[in-house]
């Protein structure tokens, strides 16, 4: 895999930017676990991945605020036309230079496992809520995120989007499978909706191991909100099967086996 150069930085580019996620109570890093995340220094000058991942942060939840104000929004017909116009300058800005679909991004840290575009936990990503993964309450054999979702995320009136709560179990078990052996990938999903999950609710998100047969892992999770722990709202069974050299090569080329998230 080839290394591509930052691009050339900007004014902007010495700025540090601290990511806070609404509702939760506190600040985030860019690898979407609790605790915040500043650029380190060598000789006083910012490291320069690590100032890009704060600007891509910081722009990653402004376009997310922006969908959240957006679907809420009604305001009248001409300040939505009015917006529209703006967003579409933005977006031939940001599309002047793109990235391959099989390139990783200059931000992104495989083998550290940083993805800061997942879109789930990805706090650059406008599609993620984010899920924050709290490392204080999780080992190898237990994964805890939490997350708020909002009006982007609405399915039933006030509630979220049932493919939205699938995709918050799917990739805390992943994690957690990941944290006992690597590759591995989703053979099976099944999700049972206890109950609706409301929006703009503080969330907790549990993931646990439940049994492990060879390549093939077993394992659990729920998701509730904070303020009623116990009262399960989703619940999930995952199996996941752990890739072999040849199965890892072929999805995802011939890299290091350490670089597959």
């Amino acid at each position: 895999m080839t290394e591509r150069a930052l691009p050339e930085s900007g004014s902007h580019a010495e700025h540090v930017v601290r990511c806070t996620t609404a509702g939760l109570g506190f600040s985030s890093g860019s690898s979407g676990t609790v605790g915040s995340e500043r650029a380190e220094l060598s000789d006083g000058v910012p490291d320069r991945t690590a100032v890009r991942r704060e600007v891509v942060t910081s722009l990653g939840g402004a376009i997310r605020e922006l969908a959240e104000a957006f679907v809420g929004s009604e305001v009248p017909e001409e300040v939505l036309a009015s917006a529209a116009e703006s967003v579409r300058a933005v977006t031939d800005q940001l599309g002047a230079v793109q990235r391959a679909v099989d390139e990783p991004a200059v931000v992104d840290d495989p083998a550290g496992r940083i993805r800061v575009f997942n879109p789930v936990t990805g706090l650059a990503s406008p599609l993620a809520p984010p899920m924050l993964l709290d490392p204080r309450s999780s080992d190898s054999s237990c994964c805890v995120g939490r997350a708020v979702l909002g009006l982007a995320y609405e399915g039933p009136l006030t509630y979220a989007h049932g493919g939205v709560i699938a995709a918050l179990l799917d990739d805390i078990l992943g994690r957690v499978a990941s944290s006992v052996a690597r590759p591995v990938v989703t053979s099976k999903l099944n999700v049972r909706y206890r109950a609706p999950v409301p929006l703009r609710v503080p969330l907790l998100i549990t993931g646990s191991t439940e049994a492990v047969a060879g390549r093939h892992l077993t394992l659990r999770g729920t998701v509730e909100c904070e303020s009623e722990p116990g009262v399960v709202l989703a619940e999930a069974e995952g199996r996941f099967v752990v890739l072999d050299a040849r199965q890892a090569c072929a999805l995802f080329g011939p890299s290091d086996l350490d670089e597959i998230a």
